[in-house]
C-alpha cells in the first residue's frame, strides 16, 4: 500500500492548555467522530498555530483516515481539509495509480484483520509501517472506477432503503370521539400465576431472557425452554397474546416490547423486569402495544421512573393509569392491519440493504480474488 500512498500522515493532540488551539475553524476528529466510510460530525476545531506545535496533521480532503489505535479498523474517505488525533493514520493517495474509493472499499476487508495483527500492551495498535507493508490488488484506473461506479449505486439502494427503516413509525390519528381509559381498565398487568397451580412441574415451558427481547420490534423468537418447577418461583409469567414490556433502565428507554407468540403449552417465562399486559375484551394485543411502544409513552414514563440510578424501574401503578384512546374492536383491527401493511414494506427494506450488502461484499471479495 505504500506504492499508492504519497505518504501516510500520523496524528496528535494538540495542548488542552492552551485555549488559542481550540479557538479555530479547522476539523479536528478522534475514532468517535466517525460513524461510517463517508460519515464524519468532528466536535472539536483547532487553529493553524495547533497544527504548528503539535503532532496532528492536516489530511486535504478525498483521502482515507484509518484508525489504528483506539477504534482500530474505522475508516474514512474525508470530503472536506480535517486533522486528525494520535489513533489515526492519514493515507494521502497517489490519485494517479488509485482511485480512493477503490481503496477505502478494498481497505474495508483488509481492517477486519487488524485485531489479530495490533500490537501494545495497554492500547492496542497498528503501526505505519504495518500499513505501508499491506499487500492490495492493484487494478487498470478504468476497472477501479468501474468497481466503485458499481459499489455506488449499491450504497445509494442501501442508503435509501434506510431511510424508511430508520424513518418509519407507526402513526394513528386519534378521533376525538374515541374513549379514552385507563390502560389497567382493559389490561390485566402482571396477571397471577395461580392457574398454574396444578400443573405438572415437569411441563416445558418457553423461556425468555432480557437479552432476546427486542427493542422497536413487536416479535421476537423464543430460544429457550425449560421445566415448570424451575421458572414458577423467580420469574414473570406470561402467555400467548401477552404483551410484555421492560421497565428497567435502559431497556425501557431503549423500546424493548414485544407481544409473545408460540409458546411451548402456551406459557413462558422471563426476566423479572417484565410488565406484561394481558388484554381484556375490549382491545387487542396490538393496539397495546403500538401504545407502550411510542415515543410518547417512553417520554412520559422515563420521567416517571423510580430507584437509585442505574436501577430505574417504570412503576406498575404509573402503567395502570396511563391513558390511551380505545376505539371501537373493529376499527381497533382496521388500524393495526393497515400499520401491517406498512411494516411489511419497512421489512422489505430491511432485505434490500441485506440483500445489497451482501453484493458490496462480493464485489470486495472478487476483486481480492476470493471467490
Amino acid at each position: 500500500m505504500g506504492e499508492v500512498c504519497e505518504k501516510i500522515l500520523s496524528g496528535g493532540t494538540p495542548s488542552t492548555e492552551i485555549k488559542e488551539y481550540w479557538e479555530g475553524n479547522i476539523p479536528w476528529i478522534t475514532s468517535a467522530d466517525i460513524s461510517g466510510i463517508k460519515d464524519v460530525k468532528p466536535r472539536r476545531f483547532i487553529t493553524k498555530q495547533a497544527i504548528d506545535n503539535s503532532a496532528t496533521n492536516l489530511i486535504p480532503k478525498n483521502n482515507i483516515i484509518v484508525v489504528t489505535r483506539v477504534g482500530l479498523g474505522k475508516l474514512l474517505l474525508n470530503d472536506f481539509d480535517l486533522c486528525i488525533s494520535q489513533d489515526s493514520q492519514g493515507l494521502i493517495v497517489d490519485k494517479s495509480k488509485i482511485v480512493p474509493e477503490f481503496l477505502v472499499y478494498l481497505l474495508s476487508e483488509e481492517v477486519k484483520k487488524f485485531k489479530d495483527n495490533s500490537r501494545g500492551s495497554t492500547i492496542q495498535g497498528v503501526t505505519k509501517s504495518q500499513l505501508t507493508e499491506i499487500k492490495i490488488p492493484l487494478l487498470p484506473l478504468s476497472v477501479q472506477q468501474e468497481i466503485v461506479a458499481e459499489i455506488e449505486g449499491y450504497r445509494k439502494i442501501i442508503d435509501g432503503a434506510r431511510q424508511v427503516v430508520e424513518n418509519y413509525k407507526p402513526r394513528i390519528k386519534v378521533d376525538e370521539g374515541w374513549e379514552v381509559v385507563e390502560l389497567g381498565d382493559v389490561v390485566e398487568i402482571n396477571p397471577s400465576k395461580n392457574e398454574l397451580k396444578n400443573m405438572s412441574k415437569d411441563l416445558e415451558v418457553s423461556f425468555l431472557p432480557m437479552s432476546d427481547l427486542h427493542q422497536k420490534q413487536i416479535n421476537f423468537e423464543i430460544k429457550e425452554k425449560r421445566k415448570l418447577g424451575e421458572v414458577i418461583k423467580g420469574y414473570t409469567f406470561f402467555k400467548n397474546n401477552d404483551v410484555l414490556l421492560a421497565k428497567i433502565t435502559p431497556c425501557f428507554e431503549n423500546g424493548k416490547s414485544g407481544i409473545a407468540a408460540n409458546l411451548i403449552n402456551s406459557i413462558g417465562f422471563g426476566s423479572t423486569e417484565f410488565i406484561v399486559f394481558r388484554p381484556g375484551e375490549k382491545v387487542i394485543p396490538e393496539w397495546i402495544y403500538y401504545f407502550i411502544s411510542d415515543g410518547t409513552f417512553l417520554n412520559i414514563g422515563k420521567n416517571n421512573m423510580t430507584g437509585s440510578a442505574g436501577q430505574q424501574r417504570l412503576s406498575s401503578d404509573f402503567v395502570k393509569s396511563f391513558k390511551i384512546p380505545l376505539p371501537p374492536l373493529d376499527v381497533q383491527k382496521q388500524i393495526v392491519a393497515r400499520i401491517e401493511e406498512e411494516q411489511k414494506l419497512v421489512d422489505a427494506n430491511k432485505k434490500l440493504i441485506e440483500l445489497f450488502e451482501g453484493k458490496i461484499k462480493e464485489k470486495i471479495a472478487e476483486v481480492w480474488g476470493q471467490i
